[in-house]
This record gives structure tokens, sequence and C-alpha cells, in this order.
């Protein structure tokens, strides 16, 4: 009785010691250990003809310093790949291309229907980003958008702002390791 708990011990022990194994690989660890992440270029020209329809009323204040942040920082968790400021093997570049903040509903409490109060909002936006490697060859380069809904009563619009940007930011890290 006593060995088959020193075995079954050994064994709980072993499984902790050398994990589950499981591991996803990509072309860019296997080439180069570095990247550099450029601050994203805020490409949005608010005077374009299709923002004089859209129902924007705010303009993405530093919306594309915090996707590089946030960025930075899912980057930061990988082990594979080290964040440099220069000499890097890959270099992320990219440019905020659009931003949409539209109502979705209205609050309709109001006895005057005039002035009914938007409550719940779709913030999308979307980016343009290329990874080139240290010679500048662009080894891909991608438009990924992404949308969240931003309720009024329950988060400020700079909350909901931030986590449309954790979106963005997901996404952008998926394609970059995860792609290959």
């Amino acid at each position: 009785m006593k060995s088959f708990f020193t075995f079954l011990g050994t064994s709980i022990l072993c499984i902790f010691l050398c994990g589950c194994g499981y591991r996803v690989f990509s072309s860019v660890t296997d080439e180069g250990k570095t990247i550099q992440i450029l601050p994203l270029k805020n490409k949005i020209v608010i005077t374009e003809e299709a923002h004089k329809y859209a129902n924007i009323k705010v303009y993405p204040v530093e919306l594309e310093n915090q996707i590089t942040k946030i960025l930075k920082q899912k980057f930061l968790w990988q082990q594979d790949i080290k964040v440099v400021k220069a000499n890097a093997d890959y270099v992320l570049e990219g440019e905020l291309i659009e931003f949409r903040k539209n109502v979705i509903a209205y609050d309709n409490t109001s006895q005057d229907s005039f002035r009914d109060e938007p409550k719940e909002y779709s913030l999308s936006c979307k980016v343009r980003v290329r990874l080139r490697n240290r010679e500048g060859e662009v080894i891909f380069e991608k438009e990924v958008s992404e949308s969240d809904v931003f309720f009024v009563h329950r988060e400020t619009y700079e909350d909901a702002q931030e986590a449309l940007a954790e979106k963005i930011a997901q996404q952008v890290l998926e394609e970059v390791i995860f792609r290959w």
C-alpha cells in the first residue's frame, strides 16, 4: 500500500514538473526571437465623406496609443519572443484606419420623444498592421477589425474604448504569433 502512494505521489509530481506539453509554435519564433513594436499611427481623416453621415460624435482620442501599449504588454507575456526597442528580428508597425461610434438603442423613457438619450452604442475600429523582418521585407500585412457594445449606464466611454483596444491587440497578437 505504501508503494502505491509513493508511485502515485511520484506520478503527480512528474506531471506538475513536466506540464501538459501543449505548445503552439510559429515560424516567427523559429527564425527570430525579438520584435520591435512601433507606435500605431492614427490615419483617420474625420472630414472624409464616409464620416459625414456616420454617427461619430467622439474622436478616438489616444486609441492608437492604447492599442500599442496593450500590444506591448501582451507580447511581454510571450515566452518565445522578446520585445526590444531596436535591432529586432521583426518589426511590427501599423495604423488606426477606421473608428465608428454608432447608437444601437435609445432610452425611450423620456416624455419628450425628441429627447431620447442613447443608452447603447457600438464601438468599432480597424487597424492595418505589417510585420517586417530584419531586412525590411514584409512578412505579412493585414487589416484587423473589432467591435464592442458599450452600455452608457454600466461603463464609461473610456472603459469601453479600452476594452475595444484590448480586443484589437489580442487579435493582432494572434495574427503575429499563431498565424503559421
